[in-house]
């Protein structure tokens, strides 16, 4: 099995993610310079981070552990956090790969399930090389 490629979403998908660590930042630094009561400090601070984890950290976390890998063999699909979204599929196993303006990258297999990758840039030219690599089998 030889490792052809390695695809991820745009990084596009994290703006709103990196203005919430921003604003957050802002609000923190903002806070600091004024001398508030020790209760008021704490609460903004803890709000803080709990904002930066939640907005900033798990979909930072979640973009890192999307992508799909392209095999000789066939495709690895890993869509998101957590061990069971991770999809193995041989070239054998895939029926069409179709790209589509609303939806994205479209993979259907010979048993009618179907994965949707969004996010993806250059979709038409993602998908001429998969079909000259599935018309290879």
């Amino acid at each position: 099995m030889i490792h052809l490629a390695r695809l991820r979403p745009r990084l596009t998908k994290l703006t709103f993610a990196w203005i919430w660590l921003g604003l957050a930042s802002a609000a923190v630094s903002f806070a600091s310079t004024y001398k508030l009561g020790q209760w008021i400090t704490t609460t903004i601070w803890v709000t803080a981070a709990v904002l930066v984890a939640l907005l900033f950290l798990l979909p930072a976390l979640r973009y890192a552990a999307t992508y799909v890998d392209v095999h000789s063999t066939g495709l690895a699909l890993r869509l998101g956090l957590g061990r069971a979204r991770r999809i193995e599929l041989s070239w054998g196993e895939i029926a069409t790969i179709t790209a589509s303006p609303l939806k994205g990258i479209v993979i259907r297999t010979n048993d009618d399930r179907e994965f949707v990758l969004r996010g993806y840039s250059a979709q038409r030219e993602i998908v001429a090389e998969m079909n000259s690599l599935l018309g290879g089998k």
